[in-house]
C-alpha cells in the first residue's frame, strides 16, 4: 500500500488499499454495470504491492484452483498454493519492471 491517501489506514487495517482500489476498478468505464448488463459477475483482481490479494480476487482464485482441481483430479489446495506463487510471481515481476522502466526515463 503506497498510495499516499490510504497508508494510515492501510498501516491500521488488513487489506485496506486492496479493498479500497477495488471500487474503482468496478467503476472505470462502467465495468461492472457492463458485465452485469450481460448477466456475468465481475469481480476485481485487486492485490497490494505487498502481495496480499483483496477477498474478491481470493475468490475467484479459489474458483480457478478448484475447477483445475475438479477436472485433473488434483488438490484444490495444493493448486490454489500454487496458482498464488505464481500470481504472486508475476506481480513481483511487473513492479520491478514498472520501476526499473521509470528509472530509466528519469
Amino acid at each position: 500500500p503506497q498510495r499516499q491517501g490510504i497508508v494510515s489506514t492501510a498501516a491500521r487495517t488488513p487489506l485496506a488499499a486492496a479493498v479500497d482500489y477495488s471500487e474503482p476498478k468496478r467503476d472505470f468505464q462502467e465495468t461492472a454495470a457492463a458485465c452485469e448488463a450481460q448477466g456475468v459477475r465481475f469481480l476485481p483482481m485487486v492485490c497490494e504491492t505487498s502481495g496480499a490479494w483483496a477477498p474478491e480476487a481470493l475468490e475467484v482464485l479459489d474458483l480457478l484452483a478448484k475447477t483445475a482441481a475438479s477436472r485433473t483430479g488434483g488438490d484444490a489446495k495444493r493448486l490454489r498454493r500454487q496458482l498464488l506463487q505464481r500470481c504472486a510471481a508475476a506481480v513481483r515481476a511487473c513492479n520491478a519492471r514498472a520501476h526499473f522502466k521509470r528509472a530509466c526515463t528519469t
